[in-house]
């Protein structure tokens, strides 16, 4: 499901960037992709600028200079120059994240401590609420305190208890607030860094909300698009709910919208449907992916060829590009959803362009662009799931292929999803173990189920979204069936739940662990690959 292009790989289209050095698994041949080693040095140089807490500083400029004009230099008379370009790749890795850092002089950090302010900005987000309390992340645009109003700049994250009034992403707001103040830092090793933590996602301070009010729209353009995305979400939801039959309708269309756009931006699935979806490994079908990015996208591309074989023109992109931005701002930029939309801007070039897609480095090019814009999608969660569990699925996923005869073998559906069922398990379960101290049992075999029922409800709900309350009487159909399936996958979601071992709790796996167990898997798919005489 996380993998956009696993049966593109076998499509008519020729490869983008490497050609292929011998028949058989693309991942054979991996050392010849520089761009797949370049992107791991800097996300190398990511990590350890993370875990040392190194700072932007001029040595550093001065020693990436220096890897870059050995490079330059030796490039035409060594052997060795890729060696200098990935220890600059590495080096720009440290930089990018140092920098990450170097906060603005008027960041809303430079106000801490301050026991009354006022503030005006525009939410970003509202990440959690309940009927008693919520938090808000805001950017500021000014500052008033007891010395005078100046502006400024960053995020800080508001607490309110007992909100009154609504409120949503893109709106400008006026907020009184206290205790304006730095989160705690680490006092020492091993202590947990909540200052770092929340400044990688550029929040910088926190304070709670004594009153808050809307202000007229004075909000650039991209805060008055994320206000108009919110709408939209809330309308799609809002036609789930009045299409959607039965008692539980409500439920079945908050899951429905959660499988369409994403559990985030719908933000109306229940925290129990969560828990189930969780325990049985399935939680990652109610996150936008690869499935419904490639759903659009092929379905684009049938429309325009209107025929088999899969050669664009350029023209045709004007055509598939809109809706698939547009779905891609209702779903929102997160990290499985950026790596999705690169993946599929490559294999939409490679079709245009006659170059056949290539999986290793469109998987590298997706990271390399993610990180170079953000280092910080490297250390986090969602993004380190949604690559581990593309890789399982590119790797495990049986491929067709053709025998000694010339006759063509096509794996069957049961062994796709059941082997890339296996390799995003295999691939996920260090990373949850080592955050969240469980992975997924015997309740994974849900997948076996849920994921061919995803199949055919994301589409139902794609076009649902599409035909709202314009045609109702289509939609109630749509979402009848769509409804119909998912009881289903809730039953054997429920079934696997309760098996012995469904979930493994309370284990939890350090860094040695975490490499080991790559380094293994790494292992035995090198002995898959090349067998011992």
């Amino acid at each position: 499901m996380d993998g956009l292009a696993g049966d593109t790989e076998s499509s008519r289209a020729n490869q983008l960037v490497t050609p292929e050095r011998g028949p058989g698994n693309p991942w054979r041949e991996i050392g010849y992709r520089p761009l797949v080693y370049l992107t791991a040095a800097l996300i190398g140089g990511v990590v350890v600028a993370e875990e040392a807490a190194i700072s932007f500083s001029l040595p550093l400029l001065i020693a990436l200079g220096a890897a870059v004009m050995g490079f330059w230099v030796s490039r035409k008379r060594s052997g060795y120059a890729h060696l200098w370009l990935a220890v600059a790749f590495f080096l720009a890795g440290i930089t990018l994240h140092a920098a990450e850092f170097v906060l603005p002089a008027n960041d809303i950090s430079r106000f801490a401590p301050a026991a009354q302010a006022h503030i005006t900005g525009h939410i970003v987000q509202v990440r959690q609420q309940s009927p008693h309390w919520r938090r808000l992340v805001v950017e500021v645009t000014t500052v008033q305190t007891e010395q005078g109003t100046w502006p400024a700049t960053g995020c800080v994250s508001l607490s309110q208890s007992d909100p009154q009034q609504p409120v949503a992403a893109g709106e400008t707001v006026g907020v009184d607030i206290e205790n304006l103040r730095l989160p705690p830092t680490a006092m020492n090793l091993g202590q947990f860094d909540l200052r770092r933590y929340l400044r990688r996602q550029g929040i910088t301070t926190s304070a709670r909300v004594v009153r808050l009010y809307r202000l007229p729209y004075s909000a650039s353009p991209r805060f008055k698009l994320a206000h108009v995305i919110q709408l939209a979400r809330q309308r799609a939801l809002q036609n789930f709910r009045r299409a959607m039959p039965g008692a539980e309708s409500e439920g079945y269309a908050d899951l429905m919208a959660g499988m369409v756009y994403g559990m985030q931006a719908s933000g109306a699935i229940s925290e129990d449907t969560k828990e189930l979806f969780r325990r049985t490994g399935t939680i990652h079908l109610l996150v936008v992916s690869g499935a419904q990015v490639t759903f659009i996208v092929f379905a684009l591309i049938l429309l325009v060829t209107a025929r088999r074989h899969w050669a664009l023109r350029p023209w045709h992109v004007l055509i598939i590009g809109p809706p698939l931005v547009g779905f891609v701002l209702l779903a929102g930029l997160g990290p499985s959803v950026s790596r999705s939309l690169v993946m599929a801007v490559i294999l939409i070039y490679a079709l245009v362009t006659g170059r056949r897609y290539d999986l290793p480095n469109a998987i590298g090019l997706a990271a390399l662009l993610l990180v170079i814009a953000d280092t910080n999608v490297v250390l986090d969660i969602g993004a380190q799931l949604t690559f581990a569990a593309t890789l399982g699925v590119a790797i495990f996923a049986p491929r067709s292929h053709r025998d000694v005869f010339g006759v063509t073998h096509r794996p069957h559906l049961v062994g796709i999803v059941g082997l890339a069922t296996l390799g995003v398990w295999v691939m996920v379960t260090p990373i949850l173990a080592g955050n969240f101290y469980s992975f997924g049992g015997l309740g994974s075999l849900a997948n076996l189920i849920a994921v061919p029922i995803s199949m055919l409800v994301v589409p139902l709900g794609m076009v649902a979204l599409i035909t709202g309350s314009t045609l109702l009487p289509v939609t109630r159909l749509l979402c009848w069936l769509a409804g119909s399936l998912m009881k289903v996958m809730l039953a054997s979601n429920a079934f696997f739940a309760q098996l012995p071992g469904a979930y493994i709790d309370n284990v939890y796996f350090s860094w040695p662990v975490v490499v080991l167990w790559y380094l293994g898997l790494g292992s035995l798919l090198l002995m898959a690959v090349h067998p011992p005489a």
